[in-house]
Formats: structure tokens, sequence, C-alpha cells
């Protein structure tokens, strides 16, 4: 039986105005890092990201890497929740056009990897990538056993998402986040 209780967390293209970082400055990190199923060790001091846009949102877009930038109060929401398997990993934001800079960013490591997808209800490309079947994906189904009650977490077969439970994209939306879409996943 098909259930929709969680989430692929992805940046809202609503708002026209909204800031996108469109430059950084990663002092040396790999843009990669991301995918680590593993805590940061060392992080360094003045990673900075360069937005332009009127509307600072608390989900802020880096286009140039697959980053996901959180405002504080995202942090202290999901802190609150007490939420595994993540890491909030501080950054700068300056607005390009203003050189001010934007206090309380972080990367949202989600280190958190399973392996969760439902090769039944997947649906994929045709015919799938032979060598990285994943960049062959449509439409992620999630096994639902496999997720278990985590809240946040990505899926080893293809890492580049971040999946949310009903239960953060209904917090997140109390408390007002902005720049967050949500798009349901199925779950058997």
């Amino acid at each position: 039986m098909k259930e929709t209780n969680y989430y692929k967390l992805w940046f809202s293209e609503s708002d026209p105005l909204a800031a996108r970082c469109k430059q950084a400055d990663l002092k040396g990190v790999s843009e990669y890092f991301v995918y680590q199923p593993k805590p940061v060790a060392d992080w360094p001091e003045g990673i900075t990201f360069y937005s332009v846009g009127e509307h600072i949102e608390d989900y802020l877009f880096p286009i140039m890497v697959d980053w996901i930038l959180v405002s504080e109060r995202v942090r202290l929401a999901l802190e609150g929740m007490g939420v595994q398997g993540v890491q909030f990993l501080p950054v700068r934001v300056v607005r390009q056009e203003r050189d001010i800079e934007i206090p309380d960013y972080y990367v949202l490591h989600v280190w958190n990897q399973i392996s969760a997808l439902d090769e039944k209800h997947t649906v994929y490309l045709e015919p799938r990538h032979e060598k990285h079947p994943e960049l062959s994906i449509v439409k992620v189904a999630l096994r639902r056993e496999a997720v278990g009650g985590l809240d946040i977490f990505r899926i080893k077969e293809d890492p580049v998402s971040v999946y949310v439970s009903k239960r953060v994209k209904e917090r997140l939306e109390e408390i007002g986040a902005t720049g967050f879409k949500w798009i349901p996943v199925p779950s058997y």
C-alpha cells in the first residue's frame, strides 16, 4: 500500500526575487563532500557564498554546488526536534551587490545514508544506464521498513537528494521557513 510520509527536499522556484548564491570561496573543500556518509571532522573557517537577489530565505540555493544552505532558525528547529544524522557547518553568506554579510547560515550536511530504494515502485528511464543506474531514476519510491523512523536522510542508491519525514516538513512549515519545496515521495 502506497503512503506519502516522505518528501524530497528541494528549493522553491516560486519567488523570482529570491536570493541565489552564484559564487563561492570553498576554501579547498571538495564540492562533493556532502555525499560522504560520515560527519565532517575538520571544517575550515571562512567558507563564503555570495548571493544575488532581493529576498533572503531560510534555504539559500547555491547554484555552483549541491549543498543545502539553511538559516539559524532552520538549524534551531531541526535540533529542537532531535533530528539525527546531520551536521550544521557554519558558512558566511555575503550579499554581493551590497557587500553586506547575512549572519548565521550553515551547510546542512546530511551524512545519514541508508539503502531504502524500492526497486519495484521506482520509475526508471528505459533503457537504464548500466554502469550508473542512479542516473536513470525518474521518480523515487522508498521502502518504508528500511527508512524506519528517520527524519532526514540520503539513499545510498542515489545520494544526491535529501529526503525528510512529514514531521520535518510540518515543523519547517510551522515556523514559516522560506525557500523550501517539498516533493512527495511514496513509500511502500
